[in-house]
Order: C-alpha cells, then structure tokens, then sequence
C-alpha cells in the first residue's frame, strides 16, 4: 500500500548518487623526454579531469605539463616555475581541475617544450543549427531564422545570438530564445550567422548565406552603333527589361544627351533614336517603372566620333636658290564633318610646329642653307581632329669657281725659203759661120726678175739654231761694227 513513496524515496537517492559522482580522469605517463608522454593525445568528456604520471628513473623525472596560453582551459604542474628542471620525485602525479570547456588544447613540457607536447581534447561542444523562412527574400520582406534544431550533447543551450547583417559581430542576443527575425531595407547578399553557448561556457557558431532581391524591374538596354559618327542615327533598344512576376513595366524614360535628367519619355515603347551634331563620349541612361511605382535606372556609354581633316598645300618653289623665299599654301586642305580651325607649320624641319597662322592656311620663309628640308603642316578641325603631311624643299649647292685660262699653244716655226741658186753663166760663143742670108735678129730675151729674199722666222730656240737664222744674226753684227 506504500510502494509509491518508496519508489519516490529509492528514485531520490538514486538522483543524489548519480550526481554526486566524481568525474572521471585520463592518465598520462611520463616515461622519458625521448618518449614523451604516453598517449601524446587523449579526449575527454567535459567535467573530466587528466592526470600526469611521473614514471621515468631519477634522470628522467625532471619534466613539467602545463597548457599553452590564450586557451579557454589551462593548467600548470609547477606554477610560477618557468623550468623546473629538477628530480619530481618516484611516482609524483599531476592532475588538472575539471574540464569543462570543449574543444582541443594544446600543452607542453616546460623543461623540453620543443619535443615534448600533446594534446587533450574535450568532447560535448554544442551543435549550432539554425533555417530561415526564405534563402532568397525580397527588399522590405521580413526574414525568421529559427534555431530550435541547436543541440548540446551533454548539457543545455542557455544563449543565441545572431549576425543578421552579416559583419561578422554577434550583435543581436536573444537569450535563451532560439530565434530571431529582421527585415532588410536593400537588396543584399548576407551571410546570416548564428553563436550558441551551452552551461558549461562552450561555444560553436554556424551561419547560411541569405539573398536579398529586389522587386524592382530590370532596366537594361542597348545602343546600336556603340561609336557613332557625327549626324548618324543611333538606335536605343530596352525590349530586355522585365519586372518581377506579378507586376509589369509600365514606362520607359531616357537621358540621351547624357545630362542626368530623363528628358524623352517614350511611355510604353522600349526603344528611342538620336542623331548627334558633335564628336563626344556621352553616358545614356534610361529609367524604368513598374505597375507598382518601383523605378530601375541604368546607364551605357556612348562615343560620337570626330572625322579627321584632310591636309595638303603646296609649295611655290621646291629648288630654290638659296635666300629666296618660298611659299608654302594650304587652302585645299579641308573637313569633312566641320572646319579647320588652325594651321601650325614646322618650316624649318626640326619637328616641332613652331610657326602658327591660325586660320590662314599660307606661310612664307626663305632659305640660305643648301640641303633638304621637310616642311610639315599639322592642320585641326574645329573639334580637335588633326592631321599632317609633309613637302621637301632642297636648296641647291653653289656652282664650283671658275678654273684659271689655259696658257696659249706655242705657234708653229715659220718655213725658211732656201737661198737662191746664182744665174748660170753665159755659154762661151760659138765660132763664127758663113753668115746665111740675112734675117733680121730675133729680140733678146727679157732677164728673169730675181726672187725677193723672205726674212727667216728667228724666235723659239729651234728657229734661232737654223743656218738661216744664225746667218741673219751675224749679219746684224757686221752692220753694228
């Protein structure tokens, strides 16, 4: 008839044995520095104690467990002793106070910590868990995260906290309560994480990646030609935008002059045109908005591209003689979309355009220097464009001076006639005959003229040796004497 408080009285002492058991210990053996500790690792559930066994001869007792620092679980077998290298003695023991934190820890021989060290390890960590209403939500949707599924093996979760904005702080506690909740303003990427710390301090965290979309609709567009040239019609094309299910776009707006206000609204229709009058790098946007009044905007770039001038001119005189001046004429140069708006000339071939008419296109220089010179014209057009070419001028060489006259040919010698032969004597008479009858006498004969004497050529010294000469020259000296 009185089991039941029996029972109750038998259960309750049960609960108070149970309770009050002592916890368990790990043994560790230290046999010698070339052995170390013995096991090097060993787990342990939380409330467990290690314990460290001197067991090595008297030269082999001089060694000292303790933990590294900067862990949530420490101890130290000779505390205020940084290297107790002395005999502990045959059979001295060490034993830690209950570990209660999970987690792995490191330790050490304060006398070999280079060689001799270990590990322990504490089982009975919680186990952080935690889902979200919607892994992808909408900007202005409320998000619940719910972590009712965390565990703790061995003990109870007695705090939560949460990361909602994903900056890697736990700023939002709420206690013992494992949810939360936030509802985010932007879209976003976030990785939502979660801290839970169990009874016995231990702590593990977990988190989970959460999108934020937006329910705006997507503008987007594109420009055809992407480079225009000047007064080209360009098409802007935004059939590609679309807004979230359940709602529909319901204008297209556009800034095509790229001023920032959306001027040219064309309504229902996703496309516009343009043509532009000066070379520019433009930013086109366009803003769309759906049936439930959210706007998207967007932008491209647009380039409106400058055709380059043309440059000629020609040159008055290309082989001047030097100093003379030359004239160089670039009228004909010319703009296809604009005007020229300045002439710079290099007249003097060292490469830079020194010499700038402005908007008259001729220029003038005379050279002194033989040689060739390359005359450059760089002319721009009233958007910047420019263009060069170039014309030689060469300067001839002056002629060589004139050579000194050849000295004359020396003159032939002059032909001396010879002397003339004296006149023939008169043949002796005959004897006389018997005269025949008469017959009147014949008329003499005429005596021959005797030829005039030619005076003999007595210049060159050859001529002064011939017998002609030599006698002349001696007759001269008879007619002084």
């Amino acid at each position: 008839m009185h089991r039941r408080p029996l029972l109750a009285a038998a259960g309750a002492i049960a609960c108070a044995l149970l309770s009050a058991a002592p916890a368990l210990a790990a043994d560790v053996n230290i046999v010698s520095k070339a052995v170390g500790f013995s096991p090097r690792d060993i787990t342990v559930a939380p409330g467990d104690t290690v314990t460290w066994h001197w067991i090595g001869s008297a030269n082999e007792r001089n060694h000292s467990p303790a933990s590294d620092p900067g862990q949530l679980e420490s101890w130290d077998a000779d505390p205020g002793n940084p290297k107790p290298d002395f005999d502990h003695g045959a059979g001295h023991t060490f034993t830690t106070a209950a570990l209660t934190h999970s987690g792995t820890f490191t330790y050490h021989c304060k006398v070999h910590p280079d060689v001799m060290r270990g590990t322990v390890t504490v089982t009975g960590a919680p186990v952080p868990a935690f889902t979200a209403s919607a892994s992808s939500a909408f900007a202005g949707d409320q998000v619940d995260f719910d972590a009712t599924a965390s565990s703790d093996p061995d003990g109870t979760i007695d705090r939560y906290e949460w990361d909602l904005d994903g900056n890697g702080s736990f700023e939002t506690d709420t206690g013992a309560t494992p949810s939360a909740s936030r509802t985010y303003l932007a879209p976003a990427s976030v990785n939502v994480g979660l801290r839970v710390t169990d009874d016995r301090g231990n702590q593990r965290t977990v988190s989970h990646p959460l999108t934020v979309a937006t329910r705006a609709p997507t503008a987007t567009f594109t420009v055809v030609p992407g480079t225009a040239a000047k007064g080209a019609t360009v098409t802007f094309d935004a059939s590609l935008s679309s807004a979230t299910p359940g709602r529909t776009i319901t204008d297209f707006a556009w800034d095509l002059d790229g001023d920032g206000t959306f001027e040219t609204d064309t309504g229902l229709i996703p496309t516009a045109t343009r043509s532009y009058t000066a070379a520019a790098t433009l930013s086109i946007g366009l803003q769309v908005t759906d049936s439930a009044g959210d706007v998207t905007t967007t932008s491209r770039p647009l380039t409106v591209s400058n055709a380059a001038p043309t440059a000629t001119f020609t040159v008055s005189n290309a082989n001047p003689q030097p100093g003379a001046t030359v004239t160089f004429d670039a009228a004909s140069s010319t703009d296809s979309d604009g005007s020229i708006a300045k002439f710079t000339w290099d007249l003097d071939g060292n490469g830079s355009f020194e010499t700038d008419t402005g908007t008259t296109p001729t220029a003038s220089r005379a050279y002194t220097t033989p040689g060739a010179t390359t005359v450059r014209l760089r002319v721009t057009d009233n958007e910047n464009g420019t263009a060069e070419t170039t014309r030689t001028v060469t300067v001839p060489a002056p002629p060589a001076p004139a050579s000194p006259p050849a000295s004359p040919p020396a003159p032939a010698p002059a032909l001396v006639a010879p002397a003339p032969a004296p006149p023939l004597a008169a043949p002796p008479a005959a004897p006389p005959t018997a005269r025949p009858a008469a017959v009147a006498p014949a008329a003499p004969a005429a005596p021959a003229a005797k030829k005039a004497k030619k005076r003999p050529r007595c210049v060159t010294k050859k001529q002064k040796r011939t017998r002609a000469c030599k006698a002349l020259k001696k007759k001269k000296k008879k007619r002084r004497h």
